[in-house]
């Protein structure tokens, strides 16, 4: 029973530990729009390593302009993609930005679709070690 609690409370040091090192990235989501009229659709998740994965897939005969921005709203990338039969995936990775917010922008023209991306670098969690001591149990 010591043995297994031990084990159990070393990986779950561990696990923290790797997790509170990690930077992350959160993603929330803003539409304009007619949503039932959409000449588009945007899909958007959050893998390792501060890379975030963007799926736009063009319905409408315009294309659509996708662009990246940062906090102060100077634009970092910028695309335009036409209608295809497969969604256009992007992949951004934020591993060397500096922490703040971004917005990820598409837009037809008429509908916009504003992603909200927050990176916050946070500390790393240093592990802790107890040493437990009683001298009352004898052998």
């Amino acid at each position: 029973m010591k043995i297994t609690t031990q084990q159990i409370v070393s990986t779950i040091l561990v696990s923290l530990f790797l997790t509170a090192a990690t930077p992350r990235v959160q993603a929330t989501d803003t539409e304009t729009g007619n949503a039932a009229a959409q000449s588009f659709e945007v899909g958007m998740y959050v893998g390792i390593s501060k890379k975030l994965n963007l799926a736009v897939l063009v319905r409408g005969t315009k294309p659509v302009m996708i662009s990246l921005k940062d906090s102060n709203n100077r634009e970092l990338f910028r695309t335009l993609r036409k209608r295809s039969e497969t969604s256009h995936r992007l992949r951004f990775n934020f591993e060397n930005s500096v922490s703040g917010v971004y917005h990820i922008e598409v837009s037809d023209g008429q509908q916009t679709v504003v992603r909200e991306v927050e990176v916050v670098e946070t500390a790393p969690v240093e592990a802790q070690r107890y040493i437990v001591y009683n001298p009352s149990v004898a052998r």
